[in-house]
């Protein structure tokens, strides 16, 4: 079942300019991107706007929402995704949908059709979840084009065409306005390549239904660049916005603020408004490091209020040590492996890694973890914000050097078995391997597990940052016998082939050709 958007009024504090504005930017066709440091309140601005428009606006708008942990860059295809699930998790909007179907069809992508078609002909929201059944149809979509394209041993991304028709099914069919959100952009793996799709969105504007697509990112290189040519590229009808700090001029507003947090924090009920105001300083990262939950129990004086106060806004969490470091073993292994996997945090990602994550553990410590308060939520598990997330994920790489790297290579096999092809059920855990590409060198993993990493790569069509790892790691499963992974490797192998063979490196493709052999004689089928 889809879960609304988050209702946070009551925490979110100064941003009602913020929302009018991009409400108004939400009723035309283009794009806006919201840039501003960690911790700012981007995604809970982006989960409000949501909210009203898919709730309070009248008439509604339909609201599709994605956020990226810089696995593949496929967020345009998940915002997609999460916008036909959230529409037609309704179900007068499904019937409302297929008496309309018919006649609104003609036009689009014969792709396009069929799979929208197979949506609402398979539909049974008892037998099957809606989120299983669109996601099935539209990855289907996009593996059948990428077939026609590489033979099939490559994962699919989304076509600017595709993407295009998607949004003209929805908006034909629903008679409703769209809007899909990309939050955590900076992290994409590349930003050059999503970029030229959104490029070619605002120049053809004319081609679209009515949409807006709001993108958010902190200001870093390459992306903070890649973000000013696209807006350069049709200004006005894309705008970069800066997020500033929390807007208080208003008395009532100002109030409000102080109201929660003198309910909410024992240590700020006998501080006076001006020192309050003064730790704050308009940036909400402040209130979200004072509301959690192991600083509000710990927290006696207005001292301790600036000194906390003080880390939000440097981004310190000195609570790691205390919190992490007795942890046992079991907590300890639970901790780094959802450490390694940031997407296991997603509400639709962690139930098909689940078994991975918790195999060989007993009981799940999930509980231990959050009552521990390692955790702030147990499902799905989550260490909270992005930056507390990246800062439990270094301490745990540099206090526990050794078991984060068994760790590590104990998840990569596990998720590298089950990959036989490059059907759409694979294409998780191939992202996942490839997120875990530039962890398996920094951790200066074993070659077989470099070598897996490396193989998932391929089949998104990456080829930098890869090296002959791919032909050890073949050798090394035809030495241990590891059949399970010997598909996953064949794939890799026959793209690195075929790329090989296009820039005429035939030294390394006698390699790599040599390293296939090797495969098909150990295991013939």
């Amino acid at each position: 079942m889809v879960q609304p958007f988050p209702d946070r009024r009551d925490k979110l504090f100064g941003r009602e300019d913020d929302l009018v504005h991009l409400i108004e930017r939400a009723e035309v066709k283009g794009l806006t991107a919201i840039v501003a440091r960690p911790a700012m309140g981007k995604s809970w601005l982006l989960t409000e706007l949501s909210r009203r428009l898919s709730e309070d606006y009248d008439p509604p708008q339909l609201v599709g929402f994605a956020r990226s942990y810089g696995e593949t860059p496929d967020l345009l295809l998940r915002a997609v995704t999460d916008l036909y699930v959230r529409w037609l998790s309704d179900a007068d909007s499904v019937e409302q949908a297929k008496m309309v179907w018919d006649q609104q069809k003609d036009g689009l992508l014969p792709g396009v059709a069929k799979a929208v078609s197979s949506i609402f002909k398979e539909f049974d929201p008892i037998a099957r979840p809606i989120t299983s059944a669109v996601s099935e149809a539209l990855n289907g979509l996009v593996a059948a084009n990428e077939t026609l394209m590489s033979g099939g041993l490559k994962l699919p991304s989304l076509q600017y065409e595709q993407a295009r028709d998607l949004m003209q099914a929805v908006a034909r069919t629903s008679g409703h306005s769209i809007v899909l959100i990309l939050d955590q952009w900076e992290k994409s793996p590349d930003p050059e390549m999503e970029a030229r799709t959104l490029e070619a969105f605002l120049q053809q504007l004319e081609e679209w239904p009515n949409c807006h697509l709001f993108m958010a990112l902190r200001p870093d290189e390459p992306v903070n660049g890649v973000v000013d040519r696209l807006v350069q590229s049709r200004q006005g009808r894309a705008e970069c916005y800066d997020l500033a700090t929390m807007n208080l001029e208003s008395e009532a507003e100002l109030q409000r603020m102080l109201g929660f947090l003198r309910q909410n924090i024992a240590a700020a009920r006998d501080v006076d408004d001006a020192a309050l105001l003064k730790d704050v300083d308009g940036y909400p990262g402040v209130i979200y490091k004072w509301t959690d939950e192991y600083w509000r129990e710990r927290m006696a004086s207005a001292v301790d209020l600036a000194e906390v106060a003080q880390d939000a806004q440097e981004y310190r969490y000195r609570e790691l040590d205390e919190l992490l470091a007795p942890l046992n073993d079991r907590m300890r292994k639970l901790a780094i492996r959802l450490a390694l996997l940031p997407m296991s945090a997603e509400e639709n990602v962690w139930p098909a890694i689940r078994d991975i994550v918790l195999s060989d553990l007993g009981e799940p410590p999930l509980d231990d973890l959050r009552l521990g308060k390692v955790l702030e939520a147990r499902q799905p598990p989550s260490f909270g914000h992005p930056k507390r997330a990246e800062a439990i994920r270094r301490w745990l790489i540099n206090q526990r050097l050794g078991n984060s790297r068994q760790e590590a290579a104990t998840l990569i096999e596990r998720l590298a078995e089950p990959i036989k092809d490059v059907s759409p059920a694979n294409s998780l855990n191939a992202a996942i391997l490839l997120d875990l590409l530039p962890t398996s060198k920094a951790l200066d993993l074993s070659v077989l597990s470099q070598g897996i990493c490396q193989t998932s790569a391929r089949l998104f069509g990456r080829t930098y940052s890869i090296d002959d790892s791919l032909i050890n790691a073949a050798q090394e499963i035809v030495s241990r016998r590891k059949s399970a992974l010997a598909p996953l490797m064949a794939m890799g192998l026959v793209n690195a082939l075929n790329d090989h063979k296009e820039k005429q490196d035939f030294v390394l493709r006698g390699a790599v050709l040599e390293a296939l052999r090797a495969l098909s004689e150990a295991w013939p089928t």
